[in-house]
């Protein structure tokens, strides 16, 4: 895995801590939400990413150690669809920020990453651009 951001990386967007459970309403029957959106379960919000290409190297998905992301660093911004807005986070460039990725990823190769849980344990934001 590499750890220096490729120059060509277009922006970053991720969807902010408060928005997935608003995302997850949307998604959920009223059943479901009452079931499952509580105190006993936990939930999270597992992504997955592999290219279609055999072997990608232009705009690799990159992630990043959220550990090297500041408070400070983060500019909320809505996300507007037909029927829903969702809150997400655009990064100020910062140096320090510590990001991973797959020089070269091929399809066999998938990231699975998460970007939401309801039982965080401290961890915040979980960025990838």
């Amino acid at each position: 895995m590499s750890r220096e951001p490729p120059s060509n990386s277009p922006k970053l967007v991720n969807i902010t801590i408060d928005a997935v459970p608003d995302l997850l309403q949307h998604l959920r029957s009223e059943n479901e939400q009452r079931l499952y959106m509580n105190q006993q379960y936990r939930v999270r919000l597992i992504n997955s990413w592999r290219p279609l290409l055999p072997e990608y190297e232009d705009c690799p998905l990159a992630l990043c150690d959220y550990a090297s992301v500041d408070a400070d660093d983060l500019v909320a911004a809505d996300s507007v669809y037909p029927k829903r807005t969702q809150e997400v986070y655009y990064l100020k460039h910062n140096p320090r920020r510590r990001w991973f990725w797959l020089p070269k990823q091929r399809p066999d190769e998938p990231f699975l990453f998460m970007t939401y849980d309801s039982k965080p344990d401290n961890v915040t934001v979980r960025t990838h651009r």
